[in-house]
């Protein structure tokens, strides 16, 4: 029993209401006292850890009526009371729900005896003036569920999985939530914790996997119903801009939840199967592309798992052209996001031992995977010599007439634009001034534009850790491409990196796919950057200048379809013209 559960622990009681809850907990019970006790707590809230005894004590499990047709009674009022404070509480306030939560090894047992009683025996449940119904234990457990669930627990270390029935009851609860009984405006906030649940158990032990099918119905057909009915309901709250971000972010765990444990490493998939996978598939697909916060649950959610399971089975039309969407852009796109390559790291050794399976590799699949796998070990490689400080951040001075390269730390960043970094405060005024390659104003005419070519780059969402490993691979890829194709020797290319289908590269053209404005946001910041491409250019033809400005394009496909980032290459020249050094 949990210290917080011990009867001592009333003795911290005010004297008019210790004596009341120690009799209470005596089994000297009786309705009035209860109210008392809960009159007390819904004073002043920081009592509840003072009064769990009590509550505990009134759900004992031995007072559950074993009676074929019980009727409502004493025990039943006493339980049904405490239950409804806990639902109150939890719903609308959070010390008490907190306070249960710590001891939910010892809760869990006794109310879902007591749940799962009331719902075999509605017409034990107190009237109050509402009917009969096991609808009023669904919302009672609604209101509870948060109290009694650990975050991140799996397996029996989560209460609810340790009692059995508990996910049973739970479902069915969801299922309620999900009918037309329940109302649509509650739907959403509902939902958030028996979702969290789903994705907790989403490698069930055996008898959890059991309940969540009987729970359904008992079919793994009524199962897959459940799911796509959810995420029919909550696809659409994903992208709802008018839902509270708080809502939408728990709400995130419905995208993985339905293929979590059921997707089958048989050699066929039912039509159900087919039919949950589906759309649950084309949600992921979407909501994987970076920038985004899924993509790290679903790589923990075994999404890769599922990927090579389904694969190896006999999938759909469909969720073979979903597939590809997934093996062909949007995993291979996630891998630009450090969170995701951490959680990758966690479990790509389980992975490729999966996919080395004869059977996956002999299935269409495989065709697609390798790749992938190819580019995950390849970034994951990158990613663990960056973590172990191998590839320091460089900057050149942005005083064309300058160009002195040294570690980030020692460069003064302008303040104005935030995208110009200078070694030195007199090469910063010289710059400002400007010279015969800048016009008459330099920088100080050209600070407002790239100042709109940064707020371009912090619409597109990247975390800071996530852009500066991008000018890492930015690099590794270019060194590539100039392994295998050599150097281009026009000075005014550009170098578009991206995912081609089976692999990152670096497409060298004269002149790119895409203009100029979509790249940096704005006319403005397009004509300041080929202002300073361009002079660094004049100045390298002239021999007054040692270095050049590459413009190199980062591609980031997004939910909203293909977005660019500019990613200067700053190009230190040698006294002979050729290539010194070179970094993004």
């Amino acid at each position: 029993m949990h210290d917080s559960l011990k009867l001592s622990v009333l003795n911290h009681l005010p004297t008019e209401i210790r004596k009341c809850a120690k009799e209470l907990c005596a089994g000297d019970v009786s309705l009035p006292m209860l109210h008392q006790v809960i009159d007390f707590l819904d004073a002043d809230e920081a009592n509840a850890t003072k009064i769990l005894p009590v509550l505990y004590s009134t759900l004992d499990e031995a007072h559950v009526p074993t009676a074929a047709a019980p009727e409502e009674s004493d025990a039943t009022r006493l339980a049904w009371t405490t239950l409804d404070a806990m639902r109150d509480h939890g719903l609308h306030r959070g010390r008490l729900a907190n306070a249960i939560r710590v001891a939910s090894g010892d809760f869990t047992p006794r109310v879902v005896a007591w749940l799962r009683f009331f719902e075999a025996h509605p017409e034990a449940i107190p009237a109050g003036g509402q009917a009969s119904s096991k609808n009023r234990v669904y919302e009672l457990l609604l209101g509870i569920l948060h109290s009694l669930t650990l975050p991140s627990a799996t397996g029996r270390r989560q209460p609810l999985n340790a009692v059995a029935g508990a996910i049973e009851l739970v479902v069915r609860a969801w299922k309620y939530v999900l009918s037309d009984e329940f109302l649509a405006e509650r739907k959403a906030q509902a939902l958030i914790d028996p979702s969290y649940l789903l994705g907790v158990n989403h490698t069930p032990i055996p008898d959890v996997a059991a309940e969540l099918i009987a729970g359904a119905g008992g079919t793994q057909e009524q199962l897959a119903e459940l799911f796509v009915a959810q995420l029919r309901y909550t696809a659409p709250l994903l992208a709802d801009s008018e839902v509270a971000p708080e809502v939408r972010s728990k709400l995130k765990v419905i995208a993985t939840s339905p293929i979590l444990f059921l997707a089958p490493s048989s050699s066929a998939l039912s039509r159900s199967f087919n039919a949950i996978l589906e759309p649950c598939l084309r949600v992921l697909a979407k909501l994987i592309l970076p920038p985004s916060p899924y993509a790290v649950d679903a790589f923990r959610h075994k999404l890769l798992h599922t990927v090579i399971n389904v694969g190896t089975a006999a999938p759909s039309r469909g969720i073979k052209q979903l597939l590809f969407a997934l093996l062909g852009l949007a995993l291979p796109m996630s891998l630009m996001q450090t969170s995701v390559l951490q959680a990758g790291r966690e479990i790509l050794e389980e992975v490729r031992g999966l996919a080395e399976a004869p059977a996956f590799k002999q299935c269409e699949t495989y065709a697609l995977w390798k790749p992938f796998e190819d580019a995950f070990v390849d970034r994951l490689e990158l990613f663990e010599r960056y973590n172990a400080g191998e590839f320091p951040a460089m900057k050149m001075c942005n005083h064309v007439k300058c160009n002195a390269v040294g570690p980030e730390s020692a460069y003064k960043r302008c303040s104005g634009c935030r995208v110009q970094v200078y070694c030195s405060e007199a090469c910063q005024k010289a710059d400002w001034r400007g010279s015969s390659y800048l016009g008459s104003s330099g920088h100080k005419k050209g600070c407002a534009a790239f100042r709109q070519l940064h707020q371009h780059e912090l619409s597109l969402g990247l975390s800071p850790a996530d852009r500066d490993f991008l000018r890492v691979t930015l690099d590794h890829d270019h060194a590539t491409h100039v392994r295998a194709n050599g150097r281009s020797s026009n000075p005014a290319c550009w170098t578009t990196h991206g995912w081609n289908g089976t692999a990152f590269n670096a497409t060298v053209s004269n002149l790119p796919n895409v203009g100029l404005v979509d790249v940096v946001g704005s006319e403005a910041a397009a004509l300041e950057v080929v202002n300073r491409a361009g002079a660094y250019i004049i100045e390298a033809a002239t021999g007054n200048a040692e270095a050049r400005m590459m413009v190199d394009l980062a591609t980031l496909p997004g939910k909203k379809g293909i977005r660019y980032l500019l990613v200067p290459r700053w190009v230190k020249l040698g006294s002979n013209g050729e290539v010194e050094m070179e970094f993004h």
